[in-house]
């Protein structure tokens, strides 16, 4: 038989176990504050039909979805958000509590150009409120946002915010019908990326006139670090046309909110040009970027009263928001936000001969009744070759109990970074470790 070569699809990774470690830990801390919220874990399988799916992302989001036949000729597509399952499970469980806060933690798949932070496969990590109308969902989803992060170890971030109505009111200043707000929305969308004349050329492209454009592009400029400001100039220009008017006001008593949250101003701005592309958004809109590195948002979100009522009847308002896995690991790797241990083990337990390997399982045993992740070296072998094993694994301290520790009721203790040692009686063993950071 001709050997196989071991590779992978371009766009997907292996997680080995130190990235692993690293992965579990950033999850375990925003699903911590995702529960401190109140929110409920939910999860959604892989594979749904087609037409669940298709026609919610956009031109440009539909190319992306992994969509086939299965064994039963049905028409079926990965996952391509969370936001769209949890839609249709609202639509098919009409039992489930309103308001619902669901979290969800879970792979998707988009078949994208793959390139430096961008995957094919890669984690979301939402939460969603729904069946409420008031902004104090929007308060509490971007506090869950600002708390996760912060949790993180991220200092420097800030949740741009705006509303569709907003950029309904530039359509209106512009001299536009609203069925050129989508081509809008993606255009300004990428404004960080291609830039005022790149999103120009797109935009007349689309069919704007050069006067709109001028309008639109003027608009755009109105952003102040104090949103305030930045909200009053919008008023002054737009306010006029009524739905943008109470947007405006829906914002600033938004801000208030956040205010009374304790988060500090710094976190969070108003930006007109924040448009977010996906086509489901109604409301309001909200992404985080940090300053360092240039990757885009790390967190994107908004309201999309919506979108149920394309599964059901029933109109039923939601908000929610998504952290990017892939992007936060990115920072903390970068600035070493998080102290992570490169290895589960706490101890290796030598194994010295046969005679003695009863002695070891018993420490290990003892160890992990007290709650002290180690393992057991599996067979009786030479101490430098265990040494070397528990240093390749980063485990940080070697336990040696042979025939002359066994008798005195005794173990040592050898801690690899610095090769100091310890002769320690065995019933101060769990103190020791409880004691050690």
């Amino acid at each position: 038989m001709s050997l196989i070569e071991p590779r992978l699809l371009k766009g997907f990774r292996d997680f080995l176990p130190e990235d692993m470690i690293l992965r579990q830990k950033v999850i375990s801390i925003i699903r911590n504050v995702f529960e401190l919220h109140g929110f409920l874990p939910l999860e959604t399988p892989t594979l749904e039909h087609l037409d669940i799916l298709s026609g919610k992302y956009g031109e440009e989001g539909e190319k992306l979805i992994y969509k086939f036949k299965d064994q039963g000729e049905r028409d079926v597509a990965m996952r391509y958000d969370l936001t769209v399952p949890l839609a249709r499970v609202i639509a098919q469980y009409p039992e489930l509590p309103r308001p619902f806060r669901r979290y969800q933690i879970q792979p998707v798949w988009r078949a994208d150009k793959p390139q430096k932070g961008r995957f094919r496969e890669f984690y979301q990590c939402d939460c969603d409120i729904i069946g409420v109308e008031d902004i104090t969902a929007e308060t509490e989803i971007i506090s869950s946002v600002h708390d996760s992060l912060k949790a993180l170890g991220f200092q420097k971030f800030c949740i741009k915010i705006n509303h569709r109505e907003v950029l309904n009111g530039l359509l209106a200043y512009a001299g536009l019908e609203q069925n050129f707000l989508l081509p809008l929305c993606r255009s300004i969308d990428k404004l960080d990326k291609i830039g005022p004349d790149g999103v120009k050329d797109e935009l007349i492209q689309n069919g704007f006139s050069n006067a709109a454009v001028a309008r639109i592009l003027e608009m755009l400029q109105v952003n102040d670090p104090v949103s305030a400001f930045a909200m009053d100039l919008v008023s002054e220009k737009i306010g006029k046309f009524v739905k943008t008017g109470s947007a405006v006001l829906q914002l600033r008593k938004l801000f208030g909110y956040l205010k009374e949250s304790g988060i500090a101003d710094e976190y969070y701005k108003f930006d007109i040009s924040l448009a977010r592309g996906l086509d489901y958004y109604t409301g309001t809109v909200f992404e985080t970027v940090v300053s360092e590195p240039k990757i885009g948002s790390i967190t994107g979100g908004g309201r999309y009263d919506e979108l149920i009522s394309i599964f059901t009847k029933e109109k039923i308002p939601a908000v929610g928001t998504s952290l990017g896995l892939e992007r936060l690991i990115e920072v903390i790797k970068i600035f070493e936000l998080l102290p992570v241990p490169s290895s589960v083990s706490k101890a290796l337990i030598v194994n010295f001969s046969e005679e003695t390997t009863g002695y070891a399982v018993g420490v290990g045993q003892l160890l992990r009744a007290n709650g002290i992740p180690c393992e057991i070296y599996p067979e009786p072998g030479k101490l430098q070759k265990q040494f070397k094993y528990a240093d390749k694994l980063h485990i940080p301290y070697v336990l040696i109990r042979g025939s002359e520790e066994i008798a005195d009721g005794s173990v040592v203790v050898k801690k690899l970074a610095d090769g100091s040692q310890n002769r320690i009686p065995l019933e101060n063993l769990i103190e020791f470790f409880k004691s050690t950071p």
